[in-house]
């Protein structure tokens, strides 16, 4: 269910690391040659397979893994919105009414951090990443025009980030942390991390830490993005986006 739910691309994912002696952290892709110099792809990164998934689940294992939501052939399976930092909670909540105004199916997760906040919406079929993500900016200028003199100060960024597939050496657009690492949901941190709402019908929830048991909510159609974008948003609504694009990956 979790390959299905977080589709993304499966010729690469990515691997969250630390260096507690240095005091660095990043994400990498996983590759079979890591020393070779070229491309990602001159570095044979390798797939993202059930085994993979299965080891970010388990609480028994360090992986933690990157997920890249633009397919190649620029469309996306769901649509994520980045809050971080102290008003993260409150800024993703305005951007779920906003969304549920304009009939945007979505569910809110603390992301494991815990110093922020994901938004998904999940697809019933790939959709182009432009209209996802045109999905998105209506939610959050909606959001804005709601909170009045209050700007979505955490606001940080849309997964996908890019509308088009990017050129370059990687060629792969940016990753988000996966929800739901099994290593990440035990221990002390006692609070519901990775808990993602938005279930198809045909998704039950599975049993364990983490996940709600109330009502399922519905995916967006692959019909719908386009739709909603263009004539469920009234541009008049419409407040300067205060997000902040750059970056690399997400904030784990």
């Amino acid at each position: 269910m979790f390959a299905r739910l977080f589709a993304a691309r499966t010729d690469v994912y990515a691997r969250y690391w630390e260096n507690p002696r240095k005091g660095t952290k990043g994400w990498l892709p996983v590759v079979r040659d890591p020393f070779r110099k070229g491309s990602l792809w001159d570095r044979r990164p390798l797939p993202l397979t059930t085994g993979v998934l299965a080891a970010h689940l388990r609480s028994d294992d360090d992986l933690f893994i990157g997920l890249y939501p633009l397919l190649p052939d620029a469309t996306c399976w769901w649509l994520a919105a980045d809050f971080d930092g102290p008003q993260a909670m409150l800024d993703a909540h305005a951007y779920v009414k906003a969304a549920t105004s304009l009939g945007v199916p979505c569910g809110l997760e603390i992301s494991q951090s815990g110093r922020g906040a994901h938004v998904w919406t999940f697809f019933t079929s790939r959709v182009p990443a432009a209209d996802a993500r045109a999905v998105g900016t209506a939610c959050i200028h909606r959001a804005m025009a709601l909170r009045g003199s209050m700007p979505l100060t955490s606001y940080d960024r849309l997964f996908p980030n890019q509308d088009t597939v990017p050129t370059g050496s990687s060629g792969v657009g940016n990753l988000i942390a996966a929800p739901l690492n099994g290593r990440r949901r035990v221990g002390a941190v006692a609070r519901p991390v990775g808990v993602p709402l938005t279930l198809g019908p045909d998704d039950a929830p599975p049993g364990g830490s983490g996940w709600p048991q109330g009502p399922r909510r519905r995916r967006a159609r692959g019909d719908e993005p386009e739709n909603l974008a263009c004539h469920r948003y009234s541009p008049e609504h419409a407040s300067p986006d205060s997000g902040n694009p750059g970056g690399e990956a997400d904030d784990p």
